[in-house]
Protein backbone atom coordinates (compact mmCIF):
# COMPACT_ATOMS: atom_id res chain seq x y z
CA UNK A 1 0.00 0.00 0.00
CA UNK A 2 1.11 3.74 -1.01
CA UNK A 3 1.25 6.14 1.49
CA UNK A 4 1.58 9.85 1.29
CA UNK A 5 4.39 11.16 3.58
CA UNK A 6 1.84 13.75 5.13
CA UNK A 7 -0.26 10.72 5.74
CA UNK A 8 -1.49 10.17 9.02
CA UNK A 9 -4.00 7.51 9.85
CA UNK A 10 -3.54 5.40 12.41
CA UNK A 11 -5.45 1.72 11.69
CA UNK A 12 -4.63 0.14 14.93
CA UNK A 13 -7.88 -0.99 16.26
CA UNK A 14 -11.40 -1.42 15.71
CA UNK A 15 -14.13 -1.40 18.27
CA UNK A 16 -17.95 -2.06 17.55
CA UNK A 17 -20.12 0.78 19.25
CA UNK A 18 -23.40 0.45 19.62
CA UNK A 19 -25.79 3.17 18.21
CA UNK A 20 -24.79 5.70 21.28
CA UNK A 21 -23.02 4.32 24.03
CA UNK A 22 -19.72 1.50 23.26
CA UNK A 23 -20.48 -2.39 22.61
CA UNK A 24 -18.02 -5.28 22.58
CA UNK A 25 -14.79 -4.42 20.96
CA UNK A 26 -12.47 -6.56 18.91
CA UNK A 27 -8.74 -5.87 18.64
CA UNK A 28 -6.61 -5.94 15.31
CA UNK A 29 -2.81 -5.66 14.38
CA UNK A 30 -2.06 -2.84 11.91
CA UNK A 31 -3.79 -3.57 9.08
CA UNK A 32 -2.36 -3.37 5.34
CA UNK A 33 -4.75 -4.26 2.46
CA UNK A 34 -3.97 -7.94 1.12
CA UNK A 35 -3.24 -8.50 -2.29
CA UNK A 36 -6.82 -9.60 -3.25
CA UNK A 37 -8.04 -6.19 -1.78
CA UNK A 38 -5.61 -4.06 -3.23
CA UNK A 39 -5.95 -5.75 -6.23
CA UNK A 40 -9.73 -4.36 -6.23
CA UNK A 41 -8.75 -1.03 -5.52
CA UNK A 42 -6.51 -0.67 -8.17
CA UNK A 43 -8.90 -1.69 -10.55
CA UNK A 44 -11.65 0.61 -9.42
CA UNK A 45 -9.22 3.78 -9.25
CA UNK A 46 -7.25 3.16 -12.37
CA UNK A 47 -4.45 3.80 -10.35
CA UNK A 48 -1.05 1.49 -9.99
CA UNK A 49 -0.17 2.86 -6.47
CA UNK A 50 -3.10 4.36 -4.88
CA UNK A 51 -2.86 5.67 -1.51
CA UNK A 52 -5.80 4.60 1.11
CA UNK A 53 -6.33 3.73 5.18
CA UNK A 54 -7.80 0.51 5.10
CA UNK A 55 -9.85 -1.68 7.82
CA UNK A 56 -11.57 -4.89 7.60
CA UNK A 57 -14.92 -6.08 9.22
CA UNK A 58 -17.54 -8.78 8.87
CA UNK A 59 -20.34 -6.34 7.79
CA UNK A 60 -22.62 -8.61 6.15
CA UNK A 61 -21.92 -11.34 9.08
CA UNK A 62 -21.47 -14.19 6.35
CA UNK A 63 -18.04 -14.70 8.32
CA UNK A 64 -15.72 -13.11 5.82
CA UNK A 65 -14.16 -9.92 6.54
CA UNK A 66 -14.90 -7.20 4.07
CA UNK A 67 -12.81 -4.25 3.26
CA UNK A 68 -13.26 -0.50 4.11
CA UNK A 69 -11.19 1.69 2.06
CA UNK A 70 -11.06 5.74 2.54
CA UNK A 71 -9.42 6.88 -0.19
CA UNK A 72 -6.92 9.58 -0.25
CA UNK A 73 -4.75 12.09 -2.88
CA UNK A 74 -6.44 15.05 -4.98
CA UNK A 75 -8.27 12.40 -7.31
CA UNK A 76 -10.62 11.38 -4.13
CA UNK A 77 -10.85 14.28 -1.83
CA UNK A 78 -12.19 17.26 -2.06
CA UNK A 79 -13.07 20.06 0.35
CA UNK A 80 -16.02 17.71 2.02
CA UNK A 81 -14.15 14.80 2.31
CA UNK A 82 -12.74 11.72 0.63
CA UNK A 83 -14.25 8.97 -1.47
CA UNK A 84 -14.98 6.04 1.00
CA UNK A 85 -15.09 2.28 -1.00
CA UNK A 86 -16.83 -0.56 0.80
CA UNK A 87 -15.85 -4.09 -0.62
CA UNK A 88 -17.44 -7.31 0.03
CA UNK A 89 -15.30 -10.30 0.95
CA UNK A 90 -15.93 -13.24 -0.97
CA UNK A 91 -16.08 -16.88 -0.78
CA UNK A 92 -12.61 -17.41 -3.05
CA UNK A 93 -10.48 -14.39 -0.92
CA UNK A 94 -11.61 -11.69 -3.60
CA UNK A 95 -13.39 -8.80 -2.93
CA UNK A 96 -15.76 -6.86 -5.13
CA UNK A 97 -17.60 -3.60 -4.53
CA UNK A 98 -20.19 -3.14 -2.58
CA UNK A 99 -20.56 0.46 -2.16
CA UNK A 100 -19.28 3.90 -3.00
CA UNK A 101 -19.96 7.05 -0.66
CA UNK A 102 -18.39 10.37 -1.16
CA UNK A 103 -17.13 13.18 1.38
CA UNK A 104 -16.31 10.96 4.11
CA UNK A 105 -14.11 11.64 6.81
CA UNK A 106 -12.47 9.40 9.62
CA UNK A 107 -12.55 8.25 12.25
CA UNK A 108 -15.04 5.83 10.70
CA UNK A 109 -17.02 3.60 13.13
CA UNK A 110 -18.66 -0.28 12.40
CA UNK A 111 -21.60 0.02 14.73
CA UNK A 112 -23.39 -2.79 15.88
CA UNK A 113 -26.58 -1.49 14.83
CA UNK A 114 -27.74 -3.49 11.71
CA UNK A 115 -29.35 -2.35 8.55
CA UNK A 116 -30.90 -4.67 5.76
CA UNK A 117 -28.61 -7.63 7.24
CA UNK A 118 -25.31 -5.24 6.85
CA UNK A 119 -24.06 -3.16 9.97
CA UNK A 120 -24.47 0.49 10.06
CA UNK A 121 -21.42 2.60 9.60
CA UNK A 122 -20.70 5.84 11.25
CA UNK A 123 -18.24 8.66 9.30
CA UNK A 124 -17.65 12.14 10.13
CA UNK A 125 -19.23 14.63 8.18
CA UNK A 126 -17.65 18.09 7.80
CA UNK A 127 -20.23 20.77 9.51
CA UNK A 128 -21.91 17.98 10.89
CA UNK A 129 -19.95 15.32 12.85
CA UNK A 130 -21.00 11.86 13.45
CA UNK A 131 -23.31 10.31 10.85
CA UNK A 132 -24.82 7.20 10.82
CA UNK A 133 -24.86 5.27 7.41
CA UNK A 134 -27.63 2.41 6.93
CA UNK A 135 -27.08 -0.16 4.38
CA UNK A 136 -30.34 0.55 1.60
CA UNK A 137 -30.51 -3.17 0.65
CA UNK A 138 -27.67 -2.55 -2.36
CA UNK A 139 -25.29 0.13 -0.64
CA UNK A 140 -24.86 2.52 1.87
CA UNK A 141 -25.81 6.19 1.49
CA UNK A 142 -23.38 7.99 -1.64
CA UNK A 143 -23.44 11.48 0.08
CA UNK A 144 -22.71 11.38 3.93
CA UNK A 145 -23.80 14.54 4.79
CA UNK A 146 -27.01 14.11 3.68
CA UNK A 147 -27.48 11.53 7.19
CA UNK A 148 -28.52 11.64 10.44
CA UNK A 149 -26.01 12.67 13.35
CA UNK A 150 -24.83 10.36 15.65
CA UNK A 151 -23.87 10.85 19.23
CA UNK A 152 -20.67 8.46 19.86
CA UNK A 153 -18.60 8.15 23.29
CA UNK A 154 -15.42 8.75 21.79
CA UNK A 155 -13.82 8.09 24.75
CA UNK A 156 -15.41 4.81 25.19
CA UNK A 157 -14.82 3.75 21.30
CA UNK A 158 -12.24 3.37 19.10
CA UNK A 159 -12.26 3.85 14.74
CA UNK A 160 -11.67 1.48 12.61
CA UNK A 161 -9.97 4.45 10.51
CA UNK A 162 -8.95 6.90 12.04
CA UNK A 163 -6.19 9.60 11.57
CA UNK A 164 -5.69 13.40 9.72
CA UNK A 165 -6.33 12.69 5.90
CA UNK A 166 -4.90 15.97 4.53
CA UNK A 167 -8.01 17.45 2.21
CA UNK A 168 -6.90 20.01 -0.44
CA UNK A 169 -8.50 23.73 0.07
Amino acid sequence: MMKKGLLTVALSALFLAGCQTAGSSIELEEVVATPQLEAAIKNFTNETAPSYAVAYADLNQDGIDDGLVLLEGEEWCGTGGCTLLVFEGLADGNYKLASKSTVANAPIYVLEARSNGWSDLSVYSKGKGQVVMKWGGSNYPSNPSLQPTLIIDSKAVKPAISGKIDIPD
